[in-house]
């Protein structure tokens, strides 16, 4: 995606994709991080196969038009969903 970019441009879209990666994995962690002292140790290995998740994902689709995006999107949303019911019905 980047082979067309060089100089400034460049680096703003260098800059930005580490801020979507430290975006997104302190979004994972808030998840999981609470008060007992080792959910750090269940965070941290969540947070590295997360990223390397995005890395596939990023590496595999780099020119996917924006409607397939989007309805991948929202499969996984739906079924990470369905999945978080489940789980909070079980517990409960």
């Amino acid at each position: 995606m980047t082979t067309e970019l060089s100089g400034n441009i460049l680096a703003l879209v260098e800059l930005s994709h580490w801020y979507e990666n430290a975006f997104l994995l302190g979004v994972i962690g808030l998840f999981i991080i609470n008060s007992n002292w080792w959910s750090f140790l269940i965070a941290v290995p969540v947070c590295i196969i997360a990223y390397f998740m995005e890395i596939l994902v990023d590496n595999t689709f780099p020119r996917v038009k924006w409607e397939v995006m989007l309805k991948s999107t929202w499969l996984v949303t739906l079924v990470a969903g369905v999945i978080n019911l489940m789980i909070l019905s079980f517990i409960k």
